[in-house]
Parts: C-alpha cells; sequence; structure tokens
C-alpha cells in the first residue's frame, strides 16, 4: 500500500495493494495497522450508487472520511473549509475508479462532493466510504458547489464546473450560489 501527502493539509491518496488473477482481483479495502494516520477506526461504512452525471456535495463533515470507487468512474473532489488551514478554499480533483483502485483520506471539516461521470446504457458508479463517526443530520452541513471563493491549484476560481443537466439532491440544489450580475447570494 502507498500511501501520498496530497496538495490539501492531512489529505492523503491512498493507493492499496491488489492482486489479479483469472478470477478476478483482491484488495485489501481497510486494515487498521495500514491506517495508523488515522485518529481512531471507521465507525460506519456506505455504499452509495450513482446513475450518469450526478453531483454529491459539497458535504462537510466534523469527523473523516476514507473514499474509493468499485464500479465506473467518478471525479472525487476535496474542499478545504478549515479555517486555521494552510489551503483554506482550494479544492483538490482526484479520479477514483474501479481499475485505479485508490482511495481519499478526507480530512474532518474539508468539504466532500462526488460527481459520476457519463454512462452509456444503464451504468452506475459504487462508492465506497468510511466513516469517523455515525452520520447525524445536525453535524452534516452542505456548502455551495458553485461557491466563487473556492480556488484550484492553478489559481482557478470555482473549479467545479456542471452541466445544466447535472443531477443534485434538493438538498445539494437548495445549497448553490445564485448569481446575479456577478454577485452570488
Amino acid at each position: 500500500m502507498i500511501i501520498q501527502n496530497t496538495l490539501i493539509e492531512d489529505c492523503k491518496l491512498i493507493k492499496p495493494d491488489h492482486f489479479h488473477d483469472k478470477r478476478g482481483v483482491f484488495k485489501i479495502m481497510f486494515q487498521e495497522k495500514q491506517f495508523d494516520f488515522l485518529p481512531h477506526p471507521p465507525k460506519q461504512s456506505n455504499v452509495s450508487e450513482s446513475k450518469s452525471n450526478v453531483f454529491r456535495g459539497i458535504h462537510v463533515s466534523p469527523y473523516y472520511k476514507l473514499v474509493t470507487c468499485l464500479k465506473e468512474e467518478i471525479s472525487d473532489y476535496v474542499i478545504d473549509l478549515r479555517k486555521d488551514s494552510t489551503t483554506y478554499l482550494k479544492v483538490q480533483k482526484f479520479v477514483l475508479s474501479e481499475n485505479n483502485h485508490h482511495m481519499i483520506y478526507v480530512p474532518p471539516y474539508c468539504g466532500h462532493a462526488i460527481h459520476s461521470h457519463y454512462y452509456e446504457n444503464e451504468q452506475k458508479a459504487i462508492v465506497m466510504y468510511f466513516q469517523g463517526d455515525l452520520w447525524s443530520k445536525e453535524k452534516d452541513k452542505v456548502h455551495p458547489w458553485n461557491d466563487p471563493l473556492l480556488i484550484d491549484y492553478k489559481g482557478r476560481q470555482a473549479p467545479i464546473k456542471l452541466r445544466k443537466d447535472t443531477v443534485l439532491s434538493p438538498k445539494d440544489l437548495e445549497a448553490q450560489l445564485k448569481n446575479v450580475n456577478g454577485f452570488y447570494f
């Protein structure tokens, strides 16, 4: 297993060992001793299925997440929303897929979003993630995906671009900022 620092403070790109043979693929998703940077073992595990061109996020939680894509391919965004961080308001995009087997460690209080790619037919992205605590409606927040203060590492503002036909949940849609004559509210 390879664990790499990323451009976002405390965020990690994890490349688990995986083994191919004529039967398919085997990989260890979680082994406590290999994840010694975690403050504690995960307390909840989730799986989400997303149809083509679905955007989920930006969700902000007071606990960490470990995210991987089990089927198809997604763009995974980590957004640093910690005011005391050296990478505050920075956004980094990762591609997670069933082929690269990568995982992302999202630190507590960082925003997280996934965007399923465009698939033909009825294909769906399947994403699995471990959480450092139990999900809580009171603790989890939504940050606007189109916040103009967010910047990527090339200095571009509002780096998350969505097509008009992108599918968002009512909660995520309600959180987006309205742009009227260059002003957001």
